[in-house]
């Protein structure tokens, strides 16, 4: 998906939504990922998922 197509409120809260839905499978198997749920909530979809790949690119790099 293009970075601009993020800018779209529409693919934005589908966006938001696959994670939420995210969220609920991993409770199916037993994982319950409240830090994950909370950074939805606070930021939504698209800073959620910045946010963690920029924390996963700096350990990479710093490894």
């Amino acid at each position: 998906m293009k970075a601009s197509s993020m800018n779209d409120p529409n693919r934005a809260a589908q966006f938001h939504q696959a994670l939420l839905t995210t969220y609920q499978e991993a409770l199916k198997i037993g994982y319950r990922p409240t830090r994950f749920l909370q950074l939805l909530n606070e930021r939504g979809g698209v800073e959620t998922a910045r946010l963690i790949l920029n924390q996963l690119i700096s350990l990479m790099v710093s490894a």
